[in-house]
């Protein structure tokens, strides 16, 4: 059976895509976080890379998002002020705390290698 040219590769179709393509977008990360938090929670996301990690979180936060009870939020900063009691306000500055405080209030968290140690306590479950 003798191939058709317009199932064969080619120059013709270099660039192009089909047409239902077009008509789907994929949702941003933080529109499928607030699906899945209708659906369920906890929600763990795997990145690959420590940069796009805190990146997907911030984003996040720039969207507005927020999966957190005003008590849970007031656990969330006891919880953060406990382990961090050593930490002069420079250092908080230094690592950007209230980025993190921030995102965690939210009910979001990162957790990676190049986290600081009394960070990564406070995101990891007891």
């Amino acid at each position: 059976m003798k191939a058709t040219r317009k199932f064969r590769p080619g120059p013709k179709w270099k660039g192009l895509r089909p047409v239902h393509a077009a008509a789907v977008s994929r949702p941003r990360r933080s529109e499928l976080l607030h699906a899945l938090e209708r659906e369920t929670s906890p929600v763990i996301v795997f990145i690959f890379s420590r940069a796009a990690c805190d990146d997907a979180a911030h984003q996040c936060r720039r969207d507005g998002l927020m999966f957190t009870t005003p008590e849970e939020r007031r656990d969330i900063e006891a919880i953060a002020q406990s382990r961090l009691v050593d930490f002069s306000d420079d250092d908080l500055k230094a690592l950007e705390y209230a980025d993190f405080i921030d995102c965690l209030r939210r009910g979001l968290a990162m957790h990676h290698a190049g986290m600081v140690p009394a960070f990564r306590e406070i995101v990891e479950p007891v």
